[in-house]
């Protein structure tokens, strides 16, 4: 199946198997927040959910600069309203909302004499730079709002992004090489400052500028791409097993220097051939695409990105003493929180996200 075919609303191209593949990013997540982090058992392990989020990052930077050269080619030139109006209509609904509720709990709980561990200021919220807050001061407060960091990275690439399509859209290559250069750079500048690595933005701009790359090369570069690696069927087996093998390995290769600061980097590299084997032509292994279930799942993936945290954070408030032989501990509180995840993300999706999902189709003229 071609995968950049066109979505049923959308003159866009529309790639099934990204939908899979954000589903199985979220599952790479939710191991880490859901099982790892509350059961301790392989806690070696936790970095996984930086690993889901690198996944996240490189396959949306893939898919917006894709659909952003398709629209240059179909229309000559970018609107920068038309992308802003795509982007805000998705992303900033259920954010602002999580955002508002966040606060409001912890006024409530301030009010009730309840001690909580103060939130970043509501500026940083709103200007989506919460996550160089979190690089200087760390993620101690509110659980379900902490996860807020990725989405405000996000929206600081993409407005840059659109802002650079729009009107330097030739820079596109030598921005994303900047991207990988200055991010790999600052890593090196900043060893043994773990937060300043996890959540400053220059040290995580190397996933998007590899994710750009990927999908320049992808659009002016098919064929060529197609041919060298169609139906190499035992390429991509083995390209998986190194994939898999590299994240089973990862917490004892990368856990001195220099190796620490290139274990993301590393990542980025094979997210980008997933990606090809994905989302180009090609007889790669285990379309995502083909999997209804992963492709809704995958649909409402942002939504169960938001609501995975605040469900963590209430079912750890069972007591203790249900959990008796572990059952409870190791199965049915992740399976509970996953499924609780699923359900509240779907409500939201048909009822609160589509509604602005269709005013987007109608403002952005696309």
């Amino acid at each position: 199946m071609d995968q950049t075919e066109k979505s049923n609303n959308s003159a866009l191209p529309y790639f099934p198997n990204l939908d899979g593949l954000r589903f199985v990013s979220f599952v790479i997540v939710f191991f880490s927040h859901g099982i790892v982090g509350t059961t301790g058992i392989l806690a070696e392990y936790n970095y996984l959910a930086f690993t889901g989020l690198d996944f996240f990052f490189v396959l949306s930077a893939f898919l917006i600069t894709y659909r952003l050269l398709y629209e240059q080619r179909l229309h000559g030139v970018i609107s920068f309203r038309r992308f802003m109006y795509r982007r805000s209509l998705r992303v900033w609904p259920l954010y602002f909302l999580t955002v508002g509720a966040g606060f409001s709990i912890y006024y409530l709980a301030k009010f009730a004499s309840l001690s909580l561990t103060p939130l970043p200021p509501a500026w940083t919220f709103l200007t989506f730079t919460v996550n160089f807050w979190m690089a200087n001061h760390g993620t101690s407060f509110l659980f379900f709002m902490v996860f807020l960091w990725s989405i405000c990275l996000e929206e600081q690439f993409y407005l840059l992004l659109g802002l650079l399509m729009r009107f330097f859209n030739a820079m596109l290559v030598p921005f994303a090489l900047l991207l990988v250069a200055a991010s790999l750079t600052f890593r090196f500048q900043n060893h043994g400052q773990p937060l300043q690595l996890l959540y400053n933005s220059i040290s995580l701009a190397g996933s998007f500028g590899v994710g750009t790359l990927t999908a320049w090369l992808g659009f002016h570069y098919r064929d060529r791409i197609c041919n060298a690696f169609a139906d190499h069927r035992i390429f991509w087996v083995v390209f998986y097993l190194l994939f898999i093998f590299n994240l089973v390995v990862f917490p004892f290769v990368y856990d001195s220097y220099p190796f620490d600061l290139l274990d993301r980097p590393i990542l980025w590299l094979f997210m980008a051939f997933v990606i090809i084997g994905q989302c180009l032509p090609i007889k790669s292994f285990l379309p995502m695409g083909n999997l209804n279930l992963f492709r809704y799942l995958g649909k409402i993936s942002y939504g169960m990105y938001i609501f995975h945290g605040i469900f963590i954070l209430l079912i750890m408030r069972i007591p203790y003493q249900f959990e008796a032989g572990g059952i409870y501990h190791l199965l049915f509180r992740p399976a509970l929180i996953f499924g609780l995840t699923i359900l509240s993300a779907s409500i939201s999706f048909r009822y609160f996200e589509q509604p602005f999902l269709r005013l987007k189709s109608r403002l952005s003229g696309i």
